[in-house]
């Protein structure tokens, strides 16, 4: 093999490889962040001090939309938000590590759970991209008797040329909206009644 052929295959493989490398490190990773506060009507909170468990698929969700170009870490987000929501509606709310009743300390009533129901992200024409959340949220007493359980989703959308910072902010959009729908959903009906606590005896 002659130098000259070899020059003329190894130099364009090596510049191949040197700029995969490049590509692949500039691969974005982008905290989704939601604003606080959620806009939601003030209401008499449901009179129950409750433990809220959020599940791994939420608390270390990542979604990497763009063909891999930039990665989204939502499990922040989902944090907040859920927390946000939960001290609206509730007389105490605590975020515990374990859905499991025997594992949480003693004192509470109840214990919610999220967990994602579909998070996606699709095309739904050249133009724009759709950014959807569905979160699952699950209320049971101690006993791990079902008390409410129901599916909450919400959708924003991101127009031309796709960025990190676009589909961050829809789906910023999309969590936030969520946790609207899901705080109406839970404080309109009295599915709570059923548990006796503290603050339900007479002073």
């Amino acid at each position: 093999m002659s130098i000259r052929f070899f020059r003329r295959i190894f130099y364009p493989l090596l510049g191949l490889v040197v700029f995969s490398i490049a590509v692949a490190g500039c691969h974005i990773h982008k905290q989704v962040e939601i604003s606080l506060p959620i806009p939601v009507k003030e209401v008499e909170k449901i009179p129950l001090r409750v433990a809220l468990y959020l599940d791994s698929s939420l608390t270390y969700y990542s979604k990497g939309p763009g063909g891999g170009q930039y990665t989204l870490k939502m499990g922040e987000a989902f944090s907040k938000g859920a927390e946000y929501i939960g001290n609206k509606a509730f007389r105490e709310v605590i975020t515990v590590e374990t859905k499991d009743p025997e594992k949480i300390p003693k004192g509470f009533d109840a214990l919610i759970i999220l967990e994602v129901d579909r998070i996606y992200g699709g095309v739904p024409n050249e133009r724009s991209r759709l950014a959807l959340v569905k979160i699952v949220w699950t209320i049971q007493d101690m006993n791990g008797k079902l008390l409410y359980r129901n599916s909450f989703g919400a959708e924003a959308y991101m127009s031309i040329p796709f960025t990190s910072s676009k589909a961050s902010g829809a789906y910023a959009k999309a969590i936030e909206e969520q946790f609207t729908k899901a705080f109406v959903g839970i404080t309109s009906v009295k599915w709570w009644e059923s548990i006796k606590t503290e603050t339900d005896q007479p002073k």
